[in-house]
This record gives structure tokens, sequence and C-alpha cells, in this order.
């Protein structure tokens, strides 16, 4: 796996980080209101063509001060086009203690059941609670079925 890279982090209505790859290690930022919601997505230093590989997009709050969780924190990764077997493998909950992450695979929706395309819709869940310097860990598998650069975009956004 791609070290994990932890980003700068800045406040804002919402944010959404293009990442590219050739199937390379990646990782980007994204931002929500009044708290300091980041995403960094990580994967292995090489794919094959036909070879599953798992990938993980790690979400947090990293905002020094409130003792307030984020609550409803709406979360989406749009998928490149050209992989195949897609599927959540789990979602954890780490750091700080009272994290609701989504559960795998049955609290996300959008999961491709065929080979992605451009217009493959975001898979999609909520992370009911995320406190202060606590964090849900997505991990995702994927077969890519042509060799070739590939980018994805990851966003959380304050929920109400």
């Amino acid at each position: 796996m791609a070290e994990y890279k932890p980003h700068r982090r800045a406040r804002g209505w919402r944010a959404s980080a293009l990442l590219a790859a050739s199937a390379l290690g990646l990782s980007a930022p994204a931002f929500a209101a009044n708290v300091d919601l980041t995403s960094a997505l990580s994967l292995p230093s090489a794919g094959q063509t036909m070879t599953p590989y798992e990938f993980t997009v790690t979400y947090g709050n990293s905002q020094p001060g409130v003792s307030s969780p984020a609550t409803n924190a709406g979360i989406s990764i749009k998928l490149p086009a050209n992989l195949m077997n897609v599927s959540v493998v789990s979602s954890v909950a780490t750091g700080a203690p009272g994290a609701v992450c989504p559960a795998a695979p049955g609290g996300f929706s959008g999961v491709p059941t065929g080979t992605t395309t451009a217009a493959t819709a975001p898979i999609t869940a909520t992370i009911a609670s995320l406190p202060q310097s606590a964090f849900c860990t997505v991990t995702l598998r994927a077969t890519p079925v042509m060799g070739g650069s590939y980018s994805t975009t990851s966003t959380i956004t304050a929920g109400p």
C-alpha cells in the first residue's frame, strides 16, 4: 500500500479533491462547514490489469477545540471508468471514541454491479457521528479491466 499522507485542512461549505493516478498512491483533502472534515485516499503503488486491489478512503474530523461531533456527514466516492467487481470491504472507526461509521457493505449506496463507466454514479453513505480526532476508514476492492491512468473524487459534506 502507498503511504497514508495527511493533508492540510481548511474550512468551507463543500470541497472535493480530484485525485489522479495510474493505479498508484493517491491522497487528497475534502472539507465541510464549522468542522474540519478531511478525506484521504490510499491506493497500491502498482496495479495490474485484471488483478484485484484494495484501496482506502479515510474520513476524519480534526477541528481543534470543538466538543460536538460532525453529524450526518455525507460521503461520496466517484470511481473512474474501467473497474469491475467493486465492493465495500469494511468501514472501521478509529481514533477518538464515538465515531459512527456506515456499516459495510449495507450502509453504502451506488456500489456498481458491473464495469464502471464515466457515467457511473458515485458510491455514497452517511457518517452518523464523527467527533474531533475520530476517523472512519472505508476499504474498497476493485479490479481494473485495462491499464492506464485513473482519477477519482472523494467528498465529505457536513450534515444538517
